[in-house]
Formats: structure tokens, sequence, C-alpha cells
């Protein structure tokens, strides 16, 4: 750095400065070394950003400790040459199996403890992938923001009701809606009816109708579609965008070939040609 008295150094032994411009792209090419590591075959290591997550595949409870700590051990020695602290205080796992016992997964001496449920990118994942977890979660925080809704607008008073229509799609919605397409294709009717009942309660602060009027008559007079199908539908985009983006279609046949294999399908041998029928025209003349 330059200053009055001229430049000053600082050493950096690890890390980079908060905030830098330069620092996602140092922490890209740090991160690709264990990316790039050939895993065995049932494990396979997820990340975003700083948060990095193992799958672990096994039928046993010996031989998933066993590949845990194969895969755990890589990881400590790339932490540990690049001076990466991991918090353990964050660090647990999830055991979606039938096994009435856990494997024992430790990072280092320290041992791992086993939860029923996790929080991964926002996304609540129980041990039974049920997903009910998250949409409870979730519903928590869009009743906190229902409550400060009320703090600003009443069914007499405050912003109308474009506003409040508008404040529920972009926010609430967003909220209730978020990670749909790692768990909008496994709705149950249970988690329906769960949406249903915290999105009665966002229709009726939007119309200001009776507490008897029906859900469904909300909806019609609201133009909103329940929310289970909003989430069904943003999954289903999410799917067809991922494979959209993830496709290597290699044609076997130029469009050329194609083409010429089409108008020979249609061929005849009886068929005229258009400069016989001007030659014949010419004749007649």
């Amino acid at each position: 750095m330059q200053t009055s008295e001229g430049p000053v150094f600082w050493e950096q032994t690890q890390g980079c400065p908060e905030g830098s411009c330069s620092g996602p792209s140092f922490w890209n090419i740090m991160a690709d070394e264990i990316l790039s590591v050939q895993w065995p075959q049932r494990v396979h290591l997820q990340a975003f950003s700083n948060d990095f997550a193992f799958i672990v595949t096994d039928n046993t409870r010996e031989g998933s400790r066993r590949l845990s700590k194969l895969a755990l051990d890589k990881f400590k020695d790339w932490a540990d040459k690049n001076k990466l602290h991991v918090t353990m205080e964050k660090s647990n796992y999830v055991l979606f199996s039938k096994l009435v016992r856990g494997p024992t997964i430790k990072w280092g001496n320290q041992s791992i403890s086993p939860k029923k449920h996790l929080k991964y990118l926002g996304v609540t994942i129980d041990h039974k992938l049920s997903s009910l977890p998250h949409v409870i979660e979730q519903g928590k925080r869009a009743m906190d923001q229902y409550q400060n809704l009320w703090r600003i607008a009443g069914k007499t008073w405050g912003i109308n009701e474009n506003i409040r229509r508008l404040l529920h799609k972009t926010v609430i919605e967003r909220t209730l809606c978020h990670g749909s397409a790692a768990w909008g294709h496994n709705m149950t009717s249970r988690i329906q009816k769960r949406l249903d009942s915290i999105h009665r309660l966002f229709l009726l602060y939007i119309t200001g109708a009776y507490r008897t009027t029906p859900t469904t008559a909300l909806q019609v007079v609201t133009g909103l579609q329940p929310l289970h199908l909003q989430i069904h539908q943003e999954a289903t985009y999410a799917r067809v965008a991922r494979a959209r983006s993830s496709s290597n279609f290699s044609p076997l046949y130029s469009a050329q070939q194609i083409t010429r294999a089409k108008a020979a399908e249609f061929t005849f041998t009886s068929q005229i040609s258009f400069s016989t029928i001007k030659f014949n025209l010419q004749k007649i003349t």
C-alpha cells in the first residue's frame, strides 16, 4: 500500500480481505483442488461457496463409517494444507436409512453429532426426506412476516389491495417456495394442507373478506393459485432448465443429410418437374 511515508507491506499467510474483488476467484482456485479429487464410487462431494456436503452411500453401518472416514481424512488434509478451520458446531450428519444406530463419524479426534434434520443452503433436510420440517420452518418465517404486515396495514386502513398482493407475490411466496426444486415434486397431502392453512391467512389479509369465506373463492378473487401448485410449477421449471443446460446432444447426421433423407421419402416416379412444364408451355405457344 502506498502511503505518504512510502510503501507499506503486510504479510498475508492465510485468507483474504473480506469483501475483496479477487476473494471469490482465489477461493474457487483453492476449492477446485478438493473438488477435482477422484472420490470412491459411493462418495460424492457437493459444494456451494464455503459450504461442503458429503453424500456417502453404503448398506452397512461399518461400510458407511469406513467410507466417511476415508472422505473426511482427505478433506482434513486439504483443509490443514490451506490453513482452513472447520467449525464443528455447524458440522452434522443425517442418516437416511432404516438402521437403528448410525455410524460413528469423526473429524480428527472430534465426533460429528448426528441429527434428525439439518439445513443446507436454506433447505431443511430431514432423515425421512419428507420435506415437512422445511415447510414448518418456512411457515414460521412467513407468519413472522404476516405479523409485520399487520403493522403497516389493516382491513380498513393502510396500503391498498394491489400493494398487498404484490407483497405476497414478492416476499411471502418467495419465502414459502424457497428451494422448491429440491422438494416440490414430493409433496404429501399433509404438506398441501399445511400450505393451504398458511396461504388462507394471507388471502384474507389481501381481500379483507370474512373469515368464513372459502379458500377457493379467495383464490379466484385474488387470481392466486394454490401454493402447492405454484411450488410444483417452479420445481418443474427448474428441472427443465437444468436438463437443457446439462444436455450434450450431438446429432449423428447433419441438417443437410436429414433434409435429403426426408425429401427422398416423398419422391415419386411419375412426378413432373417445373422445367418440363415450362418446356411444354413453350411448345404449345
